[in-house]
């Protein structure tokens, strides 16, 4: 099973999804690709998110850790998704924050992204049905 395939698993809709693969910064110092596999997906300058909810995450150092040294050997190979705020133009950050929290202790300046173009409380709704899904 490809990667272009886990939408589907999650129940996410392409049209949910920011844009298309066109090149676009969208104010968000971001550029817009597909990578590895995940439509939509982009680079997005770490300064650019807003980490709303990162109060409400459990801090696992040891988990962090782990992930620190996964991506330093293979990089970042799940994108962390976030959703734009109509209201307040910003990019909110829905999952990643240990992904994020890895990616600042290597130094990145950059995060891949998959950027849903949904209002944030509907898109932490997907996000707590897919966990539920998936027996978490």
């Amino acid at each position: 099973m490809n990667r272009f395939s886990t939408h589907k698993r999650q129940g996410i809709t392409h049209d949910r999804l920011l844009e298309s693969q066109t090149s676009n910064t969208h104010g968000f110092g971001a550029h817009e690709q597909s990578v590895g596999g995940y439509v939509g997906a982009r680079q997005v300058d770490l300064h650019r998110l807003e980490l709303r909810f990162e109060a409400t995450r459990i801090a696992d150092t040891a988990a962090v850790q782990r992930l620190t040294e996964s991506i330093r050997t293979s990089g970042q190979l799940v994108a962390c998704i976030a959703a734009d705020d109509q209201d307040s133009g910003a990019l909110v950050l829905i999952d990643g924050y240990r992904r994020l929290s890895a990616l600042k202790r290597l130094g990145a300046d950059t995060a891949l992204v998959q950027c849903w173009h949904c209002p944030v409380g509907p898109a932490l709704a997907q996000m707590l049905a897919h966990s539920f899904s998936r027996g978490i």
